[in-house]
């Protein structure tokens, strides 16, 4: 929680690029190892909060001298915290209610983190390729119910697999844009379309004007 603190407050009048954004959920996973690892007992709070404060003003400082490292992937909490148990025949042991809730309260943190950054990203066509599809799927849920889902949806790239419920009036406008794009483009646009069940849909030259509710 210091670490979203810090970028917040850290991040006012800044603007990002979808890479600094990727080293700050890295960041933030590492805090959250840093906070499990180390209990309090052998000082772990004052552990974090000094790695939080040198961490957070050593990327900002670096940002605006104009330095930025590459950064290829986010690994995922669990890919980080090795928090997956087996049994002796290889089976996943299920996970505690409490070990849920941790997770659960981690991943809320990461998505605190992208929420505060999101309408500070420059090269927003890149938000949904390099940030929101390297969140887990819980993560990505969470996300697009802060932000809304047609706030994440850019028609300048508007490629990849969408599944819209239409009684979501966010939905029914990106099915609107959808359309409209395909409309304005040449070749064919949409493909293995499936509508309430049925397969290669073909959609219905009425729904230019109006697209269904359900």
């Amino acid at each position: 929680a210091a670490f979203v603190t810090h970028v917040r407050e850290a991040s006012n009048g800044c603007f990002f690029t979808c890479d600094q954004v990727k080293y700050l959920l890295l960041e933030i996973t590492k805090a959250i190892v840093i906070k499990e690892r180390f209990s309090d007992k052998f000082g772990g709070t004052a552990i974090l909060r000094r790695w939080t404060n040198k961490t957070a003003a050593l990327y900002f400082t670096m940002w605006r001298m104009g330095i930025v490292l590459d950064l290829k992937r986010i690994p995922s909490l669990r890919e980080a915290g090795n928090s997956a148990q087996v049994d002796s025949h290889g089976n996943l042991i299920p996970e505690s209610a409490a070990d849920k809730a941790k997770f659960e309260y981690f991943e809320n943190l990461r998505v605190e983190l992208v929420v505060i950054m999101f309408a500070r990203v420059r090269d927003f066509l890149g938000f949904r390729t390099q940030i929101f599809e390297k969140l887990s799927a819980t993560e990505q849920v969470k996300l697009c119910r802060r932000i809304g889902d047609f706030n994440l949806f850019c028609p300048d790239v508007a490629v990849g697999l969408y599944e819209l419920q239409l009684e979501n009036p966010e939905h029914r406008r990106m099915m609107q844009e959808l359309l409209y794009l395909s409309a304005s483009e040449s070749g064919r646009s949409f493909v293995e379309v499936q509508y309430n069940d049925k397969m290669d849909f073909a959609i219905p030259a009425g729904w230019n004007s109006i697209v269904p509710n359900k």
